[in-house]
């Protein structure tokens, strides 16, 4: 058995606590959502650590998973609902 020794190359903050997480399709970007009753999502351009968030106002992001048209998809697991945004080329939501 070989083990390995994971580093961490660097770290971002964002404003909620990190729940979900979902690598988007061309693997540029992390979209975090809170999982619980925050009404924020964040990208996370995975090169230059730069974090954008979204304020989505009455709904609430249970998760979050990114189509390849840059189409983001979260669930409002209170809210019996799933909401839709797209993601712009620059990462922002």
């Amino acid at each position: 058995t070989r083990s390995i020794s994971p580093s961490v190359i660097t770290s971002v903050t964002i404003p909620f606590f990190a729940e979900d997480i979902d690598i988007s399709p061309d693997g540029r970007f992390a979209l975090v959502a809170d999982g619980g009753f925050s009404p924020m999502l964040a990208s996370i351009d995975i090169a230059s650590a730069t974090v954008y968030t979204a304020n989505l106002g009455a709904a609430q992001a249970q998760g979050v998973t990114e189509a390849p048209d840059g189409t983001v998809i979260f669930p409002n697991y209170f809210g019996r609902s799933i909401h839709t945004v797209l993601l712009e080329e620059t990462g922002m939501i």
